[in-house]
């Protein structure tokens, strides 16, 4: 395992110990975790759902039936981690543009390209 691997997983364990620890204090944990949580560290989250799927199905199961615990654990800190980032994406009240509902987004995709 590479050590840049280690590293993610060090990030995930942490975030799991916390979650046994005290769920009640979880999003605070994580927030604190923010710097942490980067794009490498996003990026390694979605090829460890990959890897493992992978993995699943060539042992001959289906991992959207009966995904692994790892799987199942690899999933939440994602979600966790996408929920925790994405308050970071705010909508600017003042921006016409940004301020429209998805429809309005994708027709003026549309209309542009």
């Amino acid at each position: 395992m590479r050590a840049a691997e280690v590293a993610q997983l060090e990030k995930v364990r942490l975030i799991c110990e916390h979650a046994l620890e005290d769920m009640a204090t979880l999003p605070a944990k994580v927030r604190a975790m923010k710097p942490l949580l980067d794009d490498d560290f996003v990026a390694y989250l979605g090829y460890a759902v990959d890897k493992e799927r992978a993995a699943q199905r060539k042992v001959g199961r289906d991992p959207d039936r009966e995904p692994g615990a790892w799987l199942q654990v690899l999933g939440l800190v994602r979600q966790g981690v996408f929920a925790e980032l994405a308050k970071d994406l705010r909508v600017s009240d003042d921006d016409d543009e940004k301020k429209t509902d998805t429809w309005d987004a994708s027709q003026r995709w549309g209309s542009q390209h």
